[in-house]
């Protein structure tokens, strides 16, 4: 789909409140363009919408295309780092 090539360059240019546009177009006709949730997990990620990026990477879990569910998996693994070192960052301190 030609709208998800320009919003992968629109990413690639430091563009995400655009790209996230195009895709949320893009992913609400064609809810199965597994590359257009992933990029839209990307945008939303750059957006720090962590919500809506972790809700973008698990529907494109539903991808056959192992590369692709392999990169999910990874973004996933990343949110949940930076969520965890977020919530550790503003813990009270003992002492």
């Amino acid at each position: 789909v030609k709208m998800t090539r320009d919003a992968r360059a629109l990413l690639e240019q430091g563009k995400p409140e655009e790209a996230e546009k195009i895709l949320r177009s893009v992913t609400s006709t064609f809810s199965k363009h597994h590359p257009a949730q992933f990029l839209l997990g990307v945008a939303c990620e750059k957006l720090d919408r962590v919500a809506a990026a972790e809700a973008a990477y698990q529907k494109t879990l539903e991808t056959r295309d192992a590369e692709l569910k392999s990169q999910a998996l990874t973004a996933l693994a990343g949110l949940a780092r930076c969520s965890r070192a977020r919530r550790n960052s503003t813990r009270p301190k003992n002492g």
